[in-house]
């Protein structure tokens, strides 16, 4: 919930945040036993300089596959175009 479900609806976006029937299959793959430095060519987001704040930090779990929607768009690099958009949250903050 926390870091799924609760944060889509924070975003309204009813339709992902979690497995289910109908539900926009976004789904991260890690490999829990490996370790990512973050540096300012891995990170791939268009989050600007927050991003740029854990650059050169390391983190527990290797990504190994992402599927936005269901199709596979990062398995060890990008697989195609840039998707998605810019959304931001709604309700009190």
């Amino acid at each position: 919930h926390l870091l799924s479900l609760n944060a889509a609806a924070r975003f309204s976006l009813t339709d992902r945040g979690r497995l289910a029937p109908g539900a926009k299959a976004d789904i991260v793959m890690l490999d829990t036993k490996g370790e990512t430095r973050v540096t300012e060519t891995s990170l791939i987001s268009a989050a600007g300089p927050i991003a740029r704040l854990s650059h050169g930090e390391m983190f527990r779990g290797t990504p190994l596959r992402t599927w936005l929607n269901g199709r596979t768009i990062w398995n060890g690099a990008p697989t195609g175009p840039t998707l998605g958009q810019f959304v931001t949250p709604k309700g009190p903050q």
